[in-house]
């Protein structure tokens, strides 16, 4: 079992906490021009989140 630097520790639980605001930040984006989220906005949030669960996987697996 890996020790992990406690100092590191909470730089990643403070990014995991970042992806959380990110991922509802740019639903919120989406919505902020005609209250509807298009498709093409869709097809673009998908792809954020997307990428956001591998970043997480990523970083919870170092943790």
């Amino acid at each position: 079992m890996v020790v992990i630097n406690p100092f590191i520790q909470t730089q990643i639980n403070n990014m995991l906490f970042m992806l959380t605001n990110f991922e509802n930040s740019c639903e919120y984006a989406a919505l902020q021009d005609d209250k509807q989220i298009s498709a093409s906005e869709q097809a673009t949030l998908k792809k954020i989140k997307k990428a956001v669960a591998h970043f997480r996987k990523d970083l919870e697996s170092v943790s």
